[in-house]
């Protein structure tokens, strides 16, 4: 087995670009697979020592029990069920493989409603605040992160300032989840196991680590890549030894 820890990284027509680039960085051990519906390759997913679930279109309603199919801010181009459907699938079977799981922005709603979650469909239509990418570019704004969660581990502080381009997001949570960070409108911004040792590793954010500055070791963006790293180096020396 190579000395190279594979990274899985699903595949979205977003941009998809800054995911590969800020996983590998300058790291000359680290390999890109991409995990695609419309290539068949969810069988690939057993090469991986890790796994990014990316941002993208919102899930279809049906994948959160609803059938409300009008809504503001509603994919002007439909949904994409292929992978919804796809990407349910390797978050299910990176729980049975234990391989550790980044899920991002629309990642993490997909995790939430795979687990019997639910969403909002629009922030605003509730009167949360927008929370949408705009003209310039994804918005900023602060969270407050949880005590005692993996994600204060990483930030070393209650409260921070991320970016956001969503406009949707966590409405129930499913049982098996605790919120680790709340927007100052209180839009769930992070959430993790409750009971993080008898999963498979995970981190759950609603904002874009890989579109944020991650070259100063002290910055989140920074933190969560090397959370992400390290899961995978142990995921990969495990698989080494079995």
């Amino acid at each position: 087995m190579s000395n190279s820890i594979v990274i899985g990284i699903s595949n979205s027509t977003t941009r998809f670009e800054f995911y590969p680039r800020w996983v590998l960085g300058n790291d000359l051990h680290i390999q890109i697979v991409l995990l695609a519906a419309h290539l068949s390759t969810e069988h690939l997913l057993s090469t991986c020592d890790a796994l990014v679930l990316t941002g993208g279109t919102d899930l279809h309603p049906a994948s959160y029990q609803s059938n409300r199919l009008t809504y503001p801010h509603a994919p002007k181009d439909g949904w994409d069920e292929p992978r919804d459907y796809f990407e349910q699938n390797l978050f299910r079977k990176a729980m049975e493989l234990q391989i550790p799981v980044l899920a991002i922005c629309r990642g993490l709603q997909l995790v939430n409603v795979t687990m019997g979650g639910s969403l909002i469909p629009d922030l605003e239509e509730v009167g949360k605040n927008n929370h949408r990418r705009s003209e310039m570019g994804d918005r900023v704004h602060s969270i407050q992160i949880s005590l005692g969660t993996q994600l204060f581990a990483l930030a070393g502080t209650q409260e921070t300032i991320i970016n956001s381009a969503h406009h949707q997001a966590v409405d129930r949570l499913a049982d098996d989840f605790m919120i680790s960070a709340l927007s100052e409108d209180d839009v769930i911004e992070a959430l993790e196991w409750k009971e993080r040792e008898k999963h498979t590793p995970l981190l759950a954010v609603q904002w874009h680590p890989e579109r944020t500055d991650s070259s100063h070791s002290e910055s989140l963006s920074c933190a969560i890549r090397n959370w992400l790293l390290q899961q995978a180096r142990l995921h990969h020396a495990q698989r080494k030894i079995q």
